[in-house]
C-alpha cells in the first residue's frame, strides 16, 4: 500500500514486506500535487528488493584537528536534539538514559525507511563520489531497515516494496550522533550543518540498487521483524 505523509508510524515498519521477493517494477518516487493529495489520491505500489553488500559502510565525518572535531560533533548534537519535544531532555537521555530518544519527523527532515539490502547497496553506490557525502543515514539491525534523512516534503509520495516515506506527524527513534544504541547505528550521522540527502540522487541510487537486486536476489524465507521497527 502507498505511505502518506501524514500517516502516524512508529519509527520501523513492524510489518515489513518480503525483501526477497523478485521486483516486478522499478522503484519510483512520484510527485503528487497539494490539491491531488487532499483529493485522496494514491499511485500503485511497485517493488524493490534483493541483498545487501559486504562491504562496510562509512565511519563518522571528520575534520582537521581535535578541536574542529569536537565542534562538529557538539553542532550534531544540537542539530539533531532540536527536532525533539524537549532538546534539553533529548541530549540528558542520550547521555544518562537509554540512548534513543524519539524525535519529530516533518519539521526539518523526513526519512526514507527501506530493506536493508536495498538501503545498504544504495547507500553504497552513493559513496562512488568521493567528493561528495551522503547525508544522514540510520540502520536499525534488529529490524534489517535503513532510514534516508532528506528535506520535508509533504506532496511527494515513495512508491516501492518495503519503502516507507516517514513525514509530519510520524516520531522517530534516533541514537545520539556520536554513538550506536542498542539496535540503531549512524551509518553517516548527521554533520551538524543540516546536511541532508538530495531526493533526486537518492532516488538514481535507489533505482540502480533496485536493478542490480534483481539479478542477484536469490528467493528465500522472510526474515522475522521484531516489535518496535520501523
Amino acid at each position: 500500500m502507498p505511505y502518506g505523509p501524514h500517516r502516524r508510524v512508529p519509527p520501523f515498519d513492524r510489518d515489513m514486506p518480503d525483501v526477497n521477493a523478485r521486483p516486478r517494477h522499478p522503484f519510483q518516487r512520484v510527485e503528487i500535487s497539494t490539491s491531488m493529495a487532499s483529493a485522496g489520491w494514491h499511485a500503485e505500489t511497485s517493488r524493490v528488493t534483493g541483498p545487501c553488500p559486504a562491504r562496510a559502510l562509512a565511519a563518522p565525518p571528520t575534520a582537521p584537528g581535535v578541536a574542529m572535531q569536537s565542534v562538529m560533533w557538539k553542532q550534531a548534537v544540537e542539530w539533531l536534539a532540536a527536532a525533539a519535544t524537549d532538546p534539553q531532555e533529548c541530549k540528558r537521555e542520550w547521555d544518562h538514559g537509554t540512548g534513543t530518544v524519539l524525535v519529530e519527523a516533518g519539521r526539518y527532515w523526513d526519512v526514507l525507511s527501506v530493506p536493508d539490502r536495498l538501503g545498504l547497496l544504495a547507500l553504497d553506490i552513493l559513496w562512488r563520489d568521493p567528493l561528495k557525502v551522503p547525508g544522514p543515514t540510520l540502520v536499525d539491525s534488529a529490524a534489517r531497515r535503513v532510514g534516508f534523512f532528506l528535506p520535508p516534503d509533504p506532496v511527494s509520495e515513495w512508491i516501492g516494496f518495503g519503502v516507507r516515506h516517514v513525514g509530519r506527524g510520524s516520531w522517530v527513534a534516533v541514537p545520539p550522533p556520536y554513538r550506536p544504541a542498542g539496535r540503531l547505528e549512524w551509518l553517516v550521522p548527521p554533520d551538524g550543518m543540516g546536511t541532508l540527502h538530495r531526493p533526486g540522487t537518492l532516488e538514481t541510487a535507489l533505482r540502480e540498487a533496485t536493478g542490480t537486486l534483481a539479478v542477484l536476489a536469490p528467493v528465500s524465507a522472510e526474515p522475522v521483524v521484531p516489535d518496535g521497527a520501523w
